[in-house]
């Protein structure tokens, strides 16, 4: 694994594979793109900030980088690809770990090559995938073979517990939600017993301007 303490959070798409690149690839298709503000990489952030204090934290957010390309004025036809590799090029450091939330499954095919895209330009990066949709369909997200591990169900404390756990290389499959094969889909996280723990949510790693400016009940 590299040599960092890089955590990169990145909220995964939500409209379908087909659905962005027909935006991608057609300038006057408009914009369908559905936002909102991405609590569960924010609430991850603020554990990290608490728990993990030494390591740099970054947050992209793949519907707004969606959202502005296809609201920009110099918008013209490009491959999802493209895109992606514009995502990756956002990204300040070499992530040591990349949490993803997979929170639609009509992102499921679209966050898969997204996964792609980042092995191919940090192969030790190890890719965590959590979320509604990691949690309901484990066993099939686990057999990709970008992803390296799935929290299963609130990643409040497993997703902590899973990188300490790997810093100090101990077993990381016991620990609960952690589902690192096909034997353990079963593993479910523990639910946090205060709410009132969670931290402060770094808002000053989403650009929370773009999204107040945006209607996030309707497209644009």
């Amino acid at each position: 694994m590299p040599d960092n303490l890089n955590i990169l959070l990145i909220n995964g798409f939500g409209a379908p594979i087909e659905t962005v690149q027909g935006h991608l690839c057609e300038p006057e298709s408009g914009n369908s793109i559905y936002l909102s503000t991405p609590l569960g990489v924010l609430t991850l952030a603020a554990w990290c900030k608490k728990k993990l204090p030494n390591y740099s934290i970054q947050i992209l957010d793949a519907n707004i980088i969606l959202h502005k390309y296809l609201n920009s004025e110099n918008r013209k036809s490009i491959s999802l690809q493209y895109l992606l590799n514009l995502m990756m090029d956002d990204v300040v450091f070499i992530p040591k770990f990349v949490g993803l939330s997979m929170s639609s499954s009509s992102g499921h095919t679209i966050d898969i090559e997204l996964c792609k895209t980042i092995k191919k330009r940090w192969n030790d990066s190890l890719i965590i995938a959590g979320g509604i949709h990691a949690t309901t369909f484990t066993r099939k997200i686990i057999e990709e073979p970008s992803i390296d591990f799935v929290v299963r169900g609130p990643g409040d404390e497993a997703f902590i517990n899973l990188i300490l756990s790997l810093e100090n290389k101990n077993v990381v499959c016991n620990i609960p939600g952690v589902v690192t094969s096909t034997w353990n889909t079963d593993s479910i996280a523990n639910p946090l017993k205060q709410l009132d723990d969670i931290p402060l949510y770094p808002f000053n790693l989403i650009d929370m301007d773009y999204i107040i400016t945006h209607d996030t009940s309707s497209p644009v």
